[in-house]
Formats: C-alpha cells, sequence, structure tokens
C-alpha cells in the first residue's frame, strides 16, 4: 500500500520532477544517475534512530533536522509487538488500540501533511460513532470487520472488509468500526489528520446528541491528539 501527498502538492502547484538526477556515490565524483547509489549500510535509520526516547548525539543525527522523519522504514514486527503489548489498556473508545508512527527526534508526525497510524481492535469489539475534520485510507492487516458509515438507520453503509481491502472514511462523516470476529483486527491508516491546526471530533450517541470529543480549534499544527488540553463542559445538540 503506497500512500503519497500528490493530490495536495498539484493543488498547491508544488511538484517538481528532475530526470538529470546525480550523486557522488561512493567514488566522491558526482555521475548523472537513474537510480541512487547505496552509501550506508542496510538498517542504517533503524540502528541509529529506533529505540524509543534516545537519539544519538555523536553526529549522525543531522539527518533529523528536516521536515521528514530519519526513520525511513518502520518495521511492522515493532508495530504489532506494541500493539499486543498494550491491549489490556482500556484503549480508545473511537478507535481501540491506537499508536501513531512519529519522528523520534521532535515526537510529531513522520512527514509533514499526512499522520500514519495502526489499531488493534480486539474479538468482539466495537467502536463509539464519532466524525472528525480528517479523511482516513484505512487498510485490513489482519481480521474482518465492517465499518459503518454514516448516520444510523437506512442511510448507514456498512464497509464489510478482510484482509489486505482498502477502504475510504471521508472527512466529517459518521463512523465506528466493528470487529464481526473471534480473533483480533489490525488496521492500518494515513490521514491527514490535524495539518493545519483546524482539527475538530465529535461523538454521537445512539439517542442522537452530539458531543463534542475534541472542540476546535483544538492546538496548533504538529501537537499530537494526546497533548491536547482538557476540553471545556461539553455542549450537546440533537442531530439533523
Amino acid at each position: 500500500m503506497n500512500v503519497l501527498d500528490v493530490a495536495l502538492l498539484e493543488r498547491l502547484n508544488a511538484i517538481i520532477t528532475e530526470w538529470d538526477y546525480a550523486d557522488a556515490g561512493a567514488t566522491g565524483v558526482a555521475e548523472t544517475r537513474t537510480v541512487q547509489s547505496i552509501v550506508l549500510p542496510a538498517d542504517y535509520s533503524q540502528r541509529l534512530f529506533g529505540s524509543g526516547g534516545l537519539v544519538p548525539r555523536f553526529g549522525p543525527e543531522t539527518r533529523g533536522g528536516g521536515l521528514h522523519s530519519p526513520i525511513y522504514v518502520y518495521r511492522w514486527d515493532n508495530t504489532r509487538e506494541t500493539l499486543d503489548r498494550l491491549r489490556d489498556h482500556d484503549g480508545s473508545p473511537f478507535d481501540g488500540i491506537l499508536v501513531e508512527y512519529t519522528d523520534p527526534v521532535n515526537g510529531g508526525a513522520v512527514v509533514p501533511t499526512m499522520s500514519f497510524r495502526a489499531q488493534l481492535l480486539r474479538p468482539g469489539e466495537t467502536t463509539r460513532t464519532h466524525r472528525h475534520t480528517t479523511n482516513a485510507v484505512y487498510c485490513a492487516l489482519e481480521g474482518q470487520g465492517v465499518t459503518e458509515v454514516g448516520p444510523a438507520g437506512v442511510d448507514a453503509a456498512e464497509l464489510a472488509w478482510h484482509q489486505n481491502d482498502v477502504f475510504i472514511v471521508r472527512a466529517w462523516t459518521w463512523h465506528r468500526h466493528v470487529n464481526t470476529s473471534a480473533a483480533d483486527v489490525v488496521l492500518y491508516s494515513v490521514s491527514d489528520d490535524q495539518k493545519l491546526g483546524v482539527y475538530l471530533e465529535q461523538e454521537r450517541s445512539a439517542s442522537g446528541e452530539i458531543t463534542p470529543v475534541v472542540p476546535w480549534p483544538a492546538t496548533p499544527p504538529g501537537i499530537p491528539r494526546a497533548q491536547l488540553t482538557a476540553a471545556p463542559p461539553p455542549t450537546t445538540e440533537k442531530a439533523p
């Protein structure tokens, strides 16, 4: 599954294609090439930046000075182990056990325009219905289930999925996930979450009451959702 921000950058007229790429490679002499030269050992970024809470301070950490994470590959085995280690926690009522891939240098998103996450839904788990001002693309990595999209009742759509299926939940659309099996479900997702500092999230009860989960405007860009300050006392409204 390959997710790019090309559509956004096209709208910003920021797409640039270079056809005369050159690098010095291992020889020190710049030459035009069709692929980049391999100058570092395999797993270089993982060895330097892959230990949580620890960042090297002897020179190579300068790779982490840009807008993107210095880790080029986030190994799935590590993610799955983390999800399993957290499975006994209550988790989010809207997303189950949810983790986000982050830049180890500053704790921010992996790239400036998108957030990458993985979540575990335990056997039979059903999340609560909510909506938010972000789009999300999901890929089912394990298990099977249903995502109910839209208002409850006859207008709701059921997106049934199983391993390797891809589905989308558009911004400001009511939805909830249902693990319909007796095994774990693991979903991988990519979203444009909170990048402009206008994130808003609401919950909808079975009776139709709408309650703010994260009020708007909640936080400046780049601040993880977990660091949001406490919301003011919630107000409710009847759904249309």
